[in-house]
């Protein structure tokens, strides 16, 4: 008995029948369509089908991360926190202040989300249905967003060190808590910009304004500032907040 029949369904034999006439010489297995013209051109070990499977793959994981984000954001607590800032811009720092979350859940659940709000609708009232340039416009806002994310997390760190200079207690965690918590009234009041009416720019203004009163109020709650430490810290942070606008403004 030859060592063919002995050998089990689909095992490789080693005698030159079992071999396809497209795959002889080229170490290309029977269906993969590559040729020996083909294979010349392909380094060894390599593997094109693989390589594009891992592609896929990668830009698969992107997509789910991207979705991920927006999906695990906060959207109802949010809400209920920018409410709060307004009715209750002292109490509401009682609650948050305990709250164990880090630098990155901050970033995840509220900044990167909800800075979108303004940033999209922005987009919409001035350039898609206002007299803006589509692209220009796009490209413009999304710097703006880049920026307004690196800026955030530099005014925390002068935060941190502007009340500890002054003999308070604030952690960068903490800090982090006061800008984004403080900024989501204007966050939400900023989807009104996608109305291209000049009457409407009022509403995301006083929401603003009710998020600095609230960001004021929580000072002592959050750092242990009060009286003219306090005001002092919200002078520096104020100054430091404008004259960063302007520079901004001037650049893009």
């Amino acid at each position: 008995m030859t060592s063919d029949a002995s050998s089990p369904p689909g095992s490789q034999s080693g005698t030159s029948e079992n071999v396809s006439p497209s795959s002889a010489g080229t170490g290309a297995s029977p269906g993969t369509g590559v040729g020996e013209a083909g294979a010349s051109n392909i380094p060894p070990g390599s593997n094109p089908a693989g390589a594009a499977e891992t592609a896929a793959g990668l830009k698969g994981k992107m997509c789910c991360s991207v979705g991920e984000l927006f999906s695990n954001a906060d959207w109802m607590g949010g809400l209920e926190l920018a409410k709060q800032v307004v009715m209750d811009p002292i109490g509401v720092w009682k609650r948050v202040k305990p709250e164990p979350w880090s630098s990155a859940d901050i970033y995840q659940n509220y900044l990167v989300p909800f800075l979108l709000i303004p940033t999209v609708a922005g987009y919409i009232g001035m350039d898609v249905l206002g007299p803006g340039s589509m692209f220009w416009g796009l490209l413009s806002k999304v710097l703006h967003y880049i920026v307004a994310l690196i800026i955030i997390y530099g005014v925390a760190l002068l935060m941190k060190e502007v009340a500890n200079f002054l003999g308070g207690s604030l952690t960068l965690e903490n800090a982090l808590k006061m800008v984004a918590i403080s900024s989501l009234p204007g966050f939400f009041a900023g989807a009104v910009m996608a109305i291209p009416l000049k009457m409407l720019v009022f509403i995301p203004v006083i929401a603003s304004l009710a998020g600095t009163y609230a960001f004021y109020q929580g000072i002592p709650e959050m750092t242990g500032l009060t009286d003219q430490k306090r005001l002092r810290f919200f002078i520096v942070l104020v100054g430091t907040a404008i004259v960063t606008s302007l520079i901004i403004e001037k650049i893009f």
